[in-house]
């Protein structure tokens, strides 16, 4: 019986616990939100909250389960590559919007 609770456990339960937790941690900007409406005694509905995030946890476990299965598909090495790449492209794209931007706001 053990056998089987293992593969589960790991295909299954897990991916949804890690799910879970990262869809939280990113979420922590909408407590920040919320509160500060909070503050200001403005009300948000329960329900539209619910289904935010619970979009949210299903997107965020739907790309886990997708990057688990490139995981198959591309090594550990080719995917630090692609992520540097599209870090160091993030950073090139700010850096050059923010050259744009400057020389808009100079007279």
């Amino acid at each position: 019986m053990e056998k089987h609770i293992k593969p589960f456990f790991h295909s299954i339960v897990m991916p949804f616990i890690l799910a879970l937790l990262f869809s939280l941690s990113s979420n922590l900007d909408n407590f920040v939100i919320g509160f500060s409406y909070g503050v200001q005694n403005k009300r948000i509905a329960l329900v539209p909250n619910m289904i935010i995030a619970l979009i949210t946890a299903v997107v965020t476990y739907l790309s886990m389960v997708l990057g688990q299965w490139l995981t198959h598909l591309i090594s550990h090495q080719e995917s630090s590559d692609i992520g540097s790449i599209v870090f160091i492209g993030l950073g090139l794209w700010s850096i050059g919007n923010s050259f744009s931007n400057n020389k808009k706001n100079t007279p």
